[in-house]
């Protein structure tokens, strides 16, 4: 499927052998909640431990998560709970524009 802009939601699936993540298949989805119940599904019934579910946006190519099959379940890791996220939402908050009754 090409890059279509009504699909942006990317989900890469990997299945580990050995050492090295194997992309296994590519699918498209129109929203993030979508691809999320979509592998979460898929990853309880057919995932293995060690496998990885990465989400990305197909037209801007950002990393917006990765969700790896371990033994005792799911573990998610998401882009805006990252520290990196977390210091550009600081850094917004103090270019903060003052209100009318602030000045």
């Amino acid at each position: 499927m090409s890059r279509d802009s009504s699909r942006p939601i990317m989900v890469t699936f990997f299945r580990k052998d050995r050492s090295i993540l194997n992309p296994i298949w590519i699918r498209h989805y129109a929203k993030l909640d979508n691809a999320i119940a979509r592998l979460s599904r898929y990853a309880y019934s057919e995932g293995s431990p060690g496998d990885l579910f990465e989400l990305s946006h197909a037209v801007t190519g950002m990393w917006l998560g990765a969700v790896r099959v371990r033994v005792r379940g799911l573990e998610a890791e998401w882009a805006w709970d990252s520290p990196v996220a977390e210091a550009g939402k600081a850094i917004a908050r103090s270019r903060r524009v003052p209100a009318r009754s602030e000045l």
